[in-house]
């Protein structure tokens, strides 16, 4: 209905300046055509609404221009009438376009006039302190699976199953929290035209474990006739909802979705615009069922809980750039007095209670480009933001930094996610050789460029193990199990052994009083342990943790005393 209501203007249009029928037909087709094509947002606001309609008028210009051209040469004074029409028409028209697309635009817009209102947009809780363990996920649901992984183990599942891959294709995988574990889940799509003329829906998804590449599943059993890349016509989600009443509507992201029950959604962010043609904000969420077809639109605060994408990472980094750029207005943001600017690129991240937020870097603007002097935590439903102010680095500085410490092998790094390792904020990449296998992973510290590891095998300890002898011989506080109380043991070594690597000396022992226990210490947390043999007496201090073989955070050999100073002179 929306397609006929724009073609019907652009038909009044052409016939109001050439009351011809063939002119009138004309225009209307073209309105038809690329309101079908294009779908522009039926409401005030949109620049590509404006250069429809400008275009509606250029062809309505078309039409009086043919209405002069009709008369016979006879009749000179109807084609001088004729002639001014078009004349004073297309002034008119083109007074009309530039006032739309240029003039309107930028003075409803320009931060000059907007800059207070875009600032107020994003609403932050500034904090002095951060508290990671309060905070970010620990290592062990870092991302070990990137995208570029996540997308090949789709595929070999997709191998599996005889046809599949002939007729589908996977869309983008994008992560989520399902039932306490994260995944890549990426959906089936018809591999092109012919494709969804045969067989009309794809019969499901994939998902990827973002810590373990075997931990994968494709899951065929809801039929879904309406999606993105590969579907078309009404089966098209932004055709979908633009035929069924929300042509005056505009979305700023598409995300497919799990319920918890691992039902697909698509996710669909409606956004109203609060500073003239520019400054979005995510006003509703509407959720399209793939299967049945349902339309439901929720208020953000109404929004089941299993929704985690409501604001889209652009739009999120758009109110951000603008809450930095005018801390004190327009004309103060040219002194750059104050004034904040958003590191490249943003990354989803989970809290330790389970809330999705987008990590966003802050540094001040001007300054150095691989320094942060904060870092912005949006949740990713309520767009709320908290601005912590502390100093570290980029996540470029830190992926170039753990790309130069595998220089020699060619690796490249994977764009760093922020995790809490050993209670501290630590940047997590996979290190991937020049076939885009993963190789390694690295870890390098936020607060410290120079505290960095990649692992001697593609394994979790074995650049747990070189991380954690960077950050003790950077006289880093190593938290090694977050939430779980420390004890203090004694007892007699009766078993020692030492194995030194690039990283390191590490010592493991066991002592009398703990028979069922092991230990594993670094050289570098307590120059006794060098000396320590069997029968020696000893004092550790670890976690209260279950595993087999226990860090110790602290070390005593009660029957050795080492002291720093200067050795007196011996008397002659």
């Amino acid at each position: 209905m929306s397609y006929f209501l724009v073609a019907a203007i652009f038909a009044a249009l052409a016939f109001a300046f050439s009351r011809k029928i063939i002119p009138t037909i004309g225009n209307f087709v073209f309105g038809l055509i690329i309101s079908y094509l294009f779908m522009p947002t039926l409401a005030w606001g949109y620049f590509g609404t404006n250069f429809f309609f400008a275009a509606g008028l250029l062809g309505a210009l078309c039409a009086a221009m043919y209405r002069m051209t009709s008369f016979s040469q006879t009749d000179r004074a109807a084609e001088e009438r004729a002639g001014k029409q078009a004349m004073y028409f297309g002034i008119g028209s083109a007074t009309v376009a530039v006032l739309a697309i240029i003039v309107i635009p930028i003075f409803t817009t320009w931060s000059a006039f907007t800059a207070d209102t875009r600032r107020s947009l994003l609403e932050v809780t500034e904090e002095t302190t951060f508290d990671p363990s309060k905070m970010l996920f620990d290592q062990t649901q870092a991302r070990y699976v990137d995208e570029f992984l996540a997308t090949r183990r789709m595929n070999e599942l997709c191998g599996e199953h005889t046809g599949l891959c002939s007729q589908t294709d996977f869309g983008r995988p994008r992560i989520q929290n399902q039932n306490g574990k994260m995944y890549w889940v990426a959906p089936l799509q018809h591999e092109g035209i012919t494709k969804w003329w045969t067989n009309r829906t794809v019969p499901g998804y994939a998902m990827v474990s973002v810590t373990d590449y075997s931990d994968a599943k494709l899951v065929l059993k809801h039929n879904q006739s309406i999606g993105l890349d590969g579907f078309q016509l009404g089966d098209y989600l932004p055709r979908f909802l633009y035929e069924n009443g929300y042509a005056n509507a505009s979305f700023a992201d598409f995300t497919y979705e799990l319920d918890d029950n691992g039902f697909p959604h698509w996710v669909s962010a409606k956004i109203a615009r609060k500073a003239g043609f520019g400054g979005d904000v995510v006003v509703s969420v509407v959720i399209v069922n793939p299967v049945t077809r349902e339309i439901k639109e929720y208020a953000i605060a109404d929004a089941p809980k299993w929704v985690e994408r409501i604001q889209p990472e652009g739009l999120i980094e758009n109110r951000i750039s603008d809450w930095g750029a005018f801390p004190h207005g327009w004309m103060d943001s040219f002194s750059g007095r104050d004034v904040l600017a958003v590191t490249p690129g943003s990354a989803l991240v989970y809290t330790v209670d389970g809330r999705a937020v987008w990590y966003t870097g802050i540094q001040s603007s001007g300054g150095n480009a691989e320094a942060t002097m904060g870092f912005m935590l949006t949740d990713s439903r309520t767009g709320k933001a908290v601005f912590y102010k502390r100093a570290g680095i980029t996540e470029n500085a830190a992926q170039r930094a753990l790309e130069g410490m595998v220089q020699d092998q060619k690796w490249t790094a994977s764009p760093p996610v922020p995790y809490m390792v050993f209670g501290v904020p630590t940047f997590i990449s996979i290190m991937k050789d020049q076939a885009g296998n993963r190789a390694a992973i690295g870890m390098i510290s936020y607060d410290n460029r120079e505290v960095k590891a990649v692992g001697e095998r593609n394994d979790l300890d074995s650049v747990l193990r070189a991380y954690k002898f960077a950050l003790q011989s950077k006289g880093t506080k190593v938290d090694l199990k977050e939430g779980v109380d420390e004890i203090v043991l004694e007892g007699t070594v009766t078993l020692i052994t030492r194995e030194t690597g690039k990283d390191g000396t590490v010592i493991n022992f066991m002592i009398d009083s703990q028979p069922n226990k092991g230990f594993e210490v670094l050289s570098n947390v307590s120059s006794e342990i060098r000396f320590t043999k069997e029968g020696h007496r000893v004092r550790v201090r670890v976690n209260s943790a279950a595993p087999a073989v226990l860090d110790v955070s602290s070390f005593d050999n009660l029957d050795i005393q080492l002291y720093e100073g200067t050795i007196p002179k011996t008397p002659n």
